[in-house]
């Protein structure tokens, strides 16, 4: 129970994957400040199998999305906590993220101390999603080192696998659900929204590990599509600006391009230099939308 008065909320958006849900669940159920409420958004009974039993002490609701999409998931959770007050964070983990068991402790903390601060991001010790999938007992091993004194630090950016957010902000912010499916850089896009209201931090305190588990993932060729056409969605809608859309498109570009020939184990290139052609011929015909993923 934590002594501030604020109360601590967790969404988990998953697809597909029970197992690694049911695990972060129990995880939060040993956090040494417990959640209020962890509200857990599927697509199908077969995605929250299981995950109240994996932690009874904690108040678990789960709900069914009538479709797949991170921003749309995370959205449905967000309204299932109906009104929620300043002195309320809800943390956003991918089902597949691992926090230190005083990452909601300290996350409080920071809040609690800086009333300028509206959202952070942790510290991320280890990250599967950039090449090998991280095993459960490796992502225990790395946490069993204690985080020491790390102070946050001011930030210009957020990384959706594991973030906090003050509740009062989703009076007037929610996340863009035209980014649809995977919703590639709905971080970035929430970070250029809520960053019009305070402070973004990293709290090097809050550490964790996210396994990048592979499964339920997107296509290639899908992926490769957004790559392209989510960062100009974002500079259009003012919450990235030109420069960045610029460079991430073409760092995407050039990256696929260079292993393309080569078959990686778990990236498919080729598809994603497929889609970023895709993407390239939608904006030559003025028809390049993010939801364009949905017909490939």
């Amino acid at each position: 129970m934590n002594n501030s008065g604020m109360r601590v909320f967790v969404v988990v958006a998953t697809k597909g994957r029970p197992t690694e849900t049911g695990r972060l669940m129990t995880e939060l159920a040993r956090q040494t400040v417990q959640p209020a409420r962890v509200i857990v958004v599927g697509t199908s009974p077969d995605d929250v199998a299981g995950v109240t039993q994996a932690a009874p002490g904690l108040e678990i609701e789960t709900v069914l999305a009538s479709k797949p999409g991170l921003t749309r998931q995370r959205n449905i959770g967000i309204d299932r906590l109906g009104l929620l007050a300043t002195s309320d964070i809800v943390a956003f983990f991918d089902d597949d993220f691992r926090p230190a068991r005083d990452w909601l402790q300290r996350a409080e903390a920071t809040f609690d101390s800086d009333p300028s601060v509206v959202a952070l991001s942790g510290r991320v010790l280890a990250d599967g999603a950039l090449g090998e999938a991280i095993t459960e007992l490796e992502a225990e091993l790395l946490l069993s080192d204690p985080a020491g004194d790390a102070q946050a630090v001011s930030v210009a950016d957020l990384y959706g696998c594991n973030m906090a957010i003050r509740g009062s902000l989703f009076k007037v912010v929610r996340f863009d659900e035209q980014l649809p499916l995977y919703g590639w850089l709905e971080d970035r896009d929430m970070q250029g929204r809520v960053a019009r209201y305070g402070q973004l931090v990293k709290e090097l305190g809050c550490i964790g590990v996210h396994l990048g588990v592979k499964g339920g993932r997107i296509s290639g060729r899908r992926f490769g599509y957004s790559q392209i056409a989510n960062p100009l969605h974002l500079y259009r809608n003012r919450t990235i600006h030109g420069r960045m859309a610029a460079m991430l498109m073409l760092r995407a570009l050039a990256s696929n391009l260079c292993r393309f020939p080569v078959q990686a184990r778990h990236v498919d290139y080729r598809g994603r230099l497929s889609g970023n052609g895709i993407a390239l011929l939608d904006l030559a015909l003025r028809r390049l939308h993010p939801g364009g993923i949905q017909r490939l």
